[in-house]
């Protein structure tokens, strides 16, 4: 997928996968993490201040059975109930008329101060005779009243939520009875206290605003009916008794309380009556001696906002840190891609045979790139030598084989200037023959024939010493040309010599590039050691968040003990406070750990791919040396055919001088004959008596001439030949020379 991409391309999408991936699996590691620390949090804390409420609504009724009991047994209360007895019951007796005024009204003014609104008193008959507002109007019959019943039956009894018509409300009562004591604990009437809904609400309201303020708390029965009013929203006004709900919280409380299980507690995320995604709590408590549902609940938006702040803090920093990645990924591809792009381009033109050998990498580091770049340019130095005397050899070899043609079109040229003297020669003989028989038969020409017969035999001593000569400077010639190309067969042997040091000088340098790569794979062990270490501090720094929790949730209940306990737990609150904020800044504190870790770790993740892409670099590096270390085996192996064809040509050379030298002692064996008949000839003409002799030696010496010519005409054609094989050969060395000068052509140096 990435094999035509360029190194610079390939370090932005690493920078970016380095920076995004981390960034994403620690961002949702840590949004996931942290979201369900604080849903664990904020359910701890539902469950604790369900309890809490339920703790506090079960004193708050115990303290109202007392102050009822007390209220019930205050001496105003039982004197009034035994004058109004006496009466009869008679509501409009002076007597009774006149305790309303005076000690029921300093009964009304204490009930206030406890902290009541209603309070009222009835007959035996279950007849309201008194109420502290006239809220319940005289005479009103309660007989049917539950608590009102359990009280007449000397019982003090809460009543089940119900409405009462007279107050207009939902409310919930204690009856308590009122006894005569000085006469057998006779029953006097009934005390009743009254805690309307709107009591209640304020009870299970009070510090919900802690949670947020979409924190709600609410009373249900088993039908799902409401209770009490909502803070908020459509049922926060009179829906108790009038209004029911569904959902999670009221079906799991619906089960519960249908079992009677007054032991039930449980938090949860659901969806609440609305449809809204909240965290809450659900409670079976008792409120008087009726079994009913506490619901205290916070929507999810508002209890998670931390989370969906961290969230928006993770897109952003990701935001960022992928930019500063990719600027940082296109300054390093642009450091380690240009020093490679042009010894890529470099090595290409070499292989093309078109490289400028006079171009060198700048060296401005002193990392792998800069150590690649100067055994790159200690290459193209020793290249360059090598091409710069490749090209000195290649002008000497044509210089050579120019010089080798022109001898061997001059050696040529010599052969048919001996050939037509010897042609010349045997005609010579020929006619010598032919004059020798017209002396035999004719003496008077004797003196002519000896003659001419003198004259001819200096003309052939004349010409066989210019033969003679002639071969002498051919074979001086040929000396210098084996000369020759003995001294380029040694310069092809350099050649050869200093192409097997390039290869040795390529493998050096791939030696280098494995050691390297192996210093590179130990570097990437050592930081990945040194990653592994990082996770663990994590580890370390999660429990430490753990401590910081458990120690914030021991601070809060700590406080609420406080705050339960009045006047006398004030310093303790305190204390917890100090402790809880001494775990909050843990918290904040292991939280800047955890970032720094976090930075340090995604540096190291990304030094390790660096590395990797470092090592991958120098693959690269140790594949191109290959391909150089393949064209100088290719320059050896031309190197040593050249050596090869020199040596052949020499070869042939030293054939061709041969045949001269024996051209040469054949010319020489006819110069003798040549004198030795030119002696003959002055013989002759001292004396005519030895004609006839001379005459038949002179035959015998034309018979000799002849065959001796047809020698030298047999030595001539085989030097034509060598010489023919000698032009053949200078003029391949001449393509070979200008093949090679064509190839150093191409390089500038």
């Amino acid at each position: 997928m990435t094999k035509g991409l360029s190194i610079q391309t390939k370090l932005i999408i690493m920078g970016l996968m380095l920076t995004l991936i981390p960034t994403i699996v620690v961002g949702t590691f840590m949004y996931r993490r942290s979201r369900a620390d604080i849903e664990s949090a904020v359910l701890k804390n539902l469950e604790v201040l369900s309890t809490a409420k339920q703790n506090e609504i079960d004193a708050y009724f115990e303290g109202l059975k007392a102050q009822g009991h007390f209220l019930a047994g205050m001496g105003d209360v039982y004197q009034s109930l035994k004058a109004l007895r006496s009466s009869g019951y008679d509501l409009m007796s002076r007597r009774w008329l006149s305790m309303k005024e005076g000690v029921l009204g300093a009964v009304a003014k204490k009930i206030e101060e406890l902290g009541f609104h209603i309070f009222f008193i009835t007959s035996p008959e279950g007849r309201v005779v008194w109420s502290t507002d006239g809220s319940i109007p005289e005479g009103t019959d309660l007989s049917g009243r539950d608590y009102i019943q359990g009280a007449l039956k000397g019982e003090i009894t809460f009543s089940n939520f119900f409405y009462s018509d007279a107050i207009k409300t939902s409310c919930i009562a204690v009856g308590v009875p009122v006894f005569d004591e000085s006469e057998d604990n006779t029953l006097l009437g009934v005390a009743a206290i009254v805690v309307t809904e709107e009591d209640l609400s304020a009870i299970i309201h009070s510090g919900i605003d802690r949670l947020g303020k979409t924190a709600d708390a609410y009373l249900v029965d088993a039908a799902g009916t409401l209770l009490t009013n909502m803070r908020d929203g459509e049922y926060s006004s009179n829906p108790a008794l009038s209004k029911s709900i569904s959902g999670w919280a009221v079906t799991t409380l619906a089960d519960a309380v249908s079992k009677n299980d007054s032991s039930f507690s449980g938090t949860s995320k659901y969806r609440d009556y609305r449809g809204v995604p909240v965290l809450g709590s659900v409670t079976a408590i008792k409120v008087g001696q009726q079994l009913v549902g506490l619901v205290i609940e916070v929507e999810q938006g508002e209890a998670l906002a931390s989370v969906a702040n961290l969230k928006a803090f993770t897109v952003t920093a990701g935001i960022i840190m992928a930019a500063i990645a990719s600027l940082a990924a296109v300054a390093l591809g642009r450091s380690v891609a240009r020093p490679l792009n042009l010894a890529v381009g470099m090595l290409r033109d070499i292989a093309k045979g078109e490289g400028d050998l006079t171009k060198r990498l700048e060296i401005q580091t002193r990392d792998e790139i800069g150590e690649l770049a100067r055994w790159f340019n200690a290459f193209v130095d020793y290249l360059q030598g090598l091409v710069k005397e490749m090209a000195k050899t290649s002008d000497d070899l044509a210089a050579t084989g120019e010089e080798l043609t022109a001898t061997s079109e001059e050696s040529r040229n010599i052969a048919q200037q001996i050939s037509e003297t010897a042609e010349q020669v045997a005609k010579g003989a020929q006619d010598q023959s032919a004059a020798a028989a017209d002396t035999a038969t004719s003496v008077d020409h004797l003196a002519t024939i000896i003659e001419k017969v003198a004259e001819g035999a200096q003309a052939q001593h004349t010409s066989l010493e210019t033969v003679s000569s002639v071969l002498e400077e051919v074979n001086r010639v040929f000396t210098e040309v084996v000369d020759a190309l003995e001294k380029y067969a040694n310069v092809a042997w350099d050649n050869t010599k200093a192409a097997q040091a390039g290869m040795d000088s390529v493998k050096s340098l791939t030696a280098s590039m494995d050691n390297i790569r192996l210093a590179n794979e130990s570097a990437a062990s050592t930081v990945q050691e040194l990653h592994d270490l990082s996770q663990s501090i994590y580890d370390i720094v999660d429990i430490i968040d753990d401590i910081a929790d458990q120690t914030n949730l021991l601070a809060l209940n700590a406080a609420i003990e406080a705050a339960r306990a009045g006047e006398y737990g004030r310093g303790f609150a305190v204390v917890a406070d100090e402790v809880r904020k001494l775990a909050e800044r843990s918290l904040s504190e292991t939280k800047n750990i955890r970032d720094l870790i976090s930075r340090v770790a995604a540096a190291i993740e990304k030094t390790v791919n660096s590395i990797e892409a470092s090592s991958g670099e120098i693959e690269n590096g140790h594949s191109v040396a290959g391909d150089t270390r393949k064209a100088l085996e290719e320059i050896y192996k031309a190197a040593e055919q050249t050596q090869g064809v020199v040596s052949d040509l020499a070869s042939s050379f030293g054939q061709l001088k041969e045949s001269l030298n024996r051209a040469d002692r054949a010319v020489q064996d006819i110069s003798a004959s040549a004198s030795e008949y030119f002696t003959a000839a002055q013989e002759m003409t001292k004396t005519s008596e030895h004609v006839r002799s001379l005459i038949e030696s002179m035959a015998a010496v034309s018979e000799e001439t002849t065959a001796s010519l047809e020698e030298v005409s047999a030595s001539i054609k085989e030097m034509a030949r060598a010489t023919e094989q000698v032009s053949v050969s200078a003029q391949e060395l001449a393509m070979t020379s200008e093949k090679l000068q064509e190839i150093v052509r191409k390089f500038k140096v």
